[in-house]
């Protein structure tokens, strides 16, 4: 005989049906007779296809509720389904409100304007502050007059180790002397830096700290001007002709001593 649900043979004394599970017959004494659903879909074969994928189908869906439904049970019940997800949330929330902090923090004057909030504890008085900068200052024209200044009147020279040495030996026939020019050069140019590491390492008061730019601008014009000339006497060594070494030295030079000379004036501390 066949099925009456999905169409499949079974034996004649078949009480369920061994593939779709259909009850075929009431056992004796039950006084209840089986259902007899129509079969639809023309015929044995065809109902055994589609009814096998759609128990196929179904016992998969089951099978993956079951499958869910203890796997959430034994989360819940051991306490990782918390610590996973609902924990895990309270973290990434707490974090967030951490980093919004922070965020509002900074923009409150967080960790830049606690950084200037430290650097003005270590920070020099205000009248100790215009002390350095006065001092430096002064340290800035000296060094002026030693690196040299032209003439005031326009005519070609000046004072200082630019007229009085620089020229004197640049060109001079004699090795000895030109290689003794650099290391003049170079121990000057030192001079200049280490000043200007001296300021630029003090630290001033924040009313202070605009002047003091101002100075370390000034200390990079002279340093300008003694690497230009170290860089002519290095050249030098190897040919003292001036085609050699003054495209070097010209105009860089003569720009940086000009620049010092026209900011220097306005450079004078103000006490604030």
């Amino acid at each position: 005989m066949f099925c009456r649900s999905c169409g499949r043979q079974l034996n004649d004394d078949a009480v369920f049906c061994n593939g779709c599970g259909l009850q075929l017959k009431v056992p004796e004494g039950a006084g209840v007779t089986a259902p007899m659903p129509p079969i639809v879909g023309g015929g044995p074969i065809a109902a055994t296809k589609r009814s096998n994928t759609g128990l196929i189908v179904a016992l998969a869906i089951v099978g993956v509720l079951v499958v869910g439904a203890a796997v959430t049970a034994g989360l819940y019940f051991t306490g990782v389904f918390d610590t996973a997800g609902v924990a895990a949330s309270r973290t990434d929330e707490g974090t967030a409100s951490s980093d919004k902090k922070a965020l509002g923090d900074t923009k409150a004057g967080g960790t830049d304007e606690g950084t200037d909030a430290t650097d003005d504890t270590a920070a020099l008085g205000d009248d100790a502050s215009y002390d350095v900068i006065a001092e430096h200052y002064g340290k800035l024209s000296d060094l002026a007059d030693q690196v040299g200044r032209a003439n005031t009147d326009g005519t070609y020279g000046g004072t200082g180790f630019a007229y009085e040495v620089f020229n004197a030996s640049i060109g001079s026939a004699d090795l000895g002397v030109r290689k003794t020019l650099v290391e003049k050069c170079q121990a000057l140019l030192d001079t200049v830096s280490g000043q200007k590491q001296t300021l630029d390492d003090a630290s001033v008061s924040a009313a202070y700290r605009p002047q003091k730019e101002t100075l370390l601008g000034l200390y990079g014009l002279l340093e300008k001007r003694m690497n230009a000339m170290l860089g002519a006497a290095e050249a030098a060594v190897d040919d003292p002709s001036e085609s050699a070494w003054r495209p070097i030295l010209s105009p860089a030079s003569t720009d940086s001593r000009e620049q010092f000379e026209a900011q220097y004036p306005n450079a004078e501390p103000v006490r604030q």
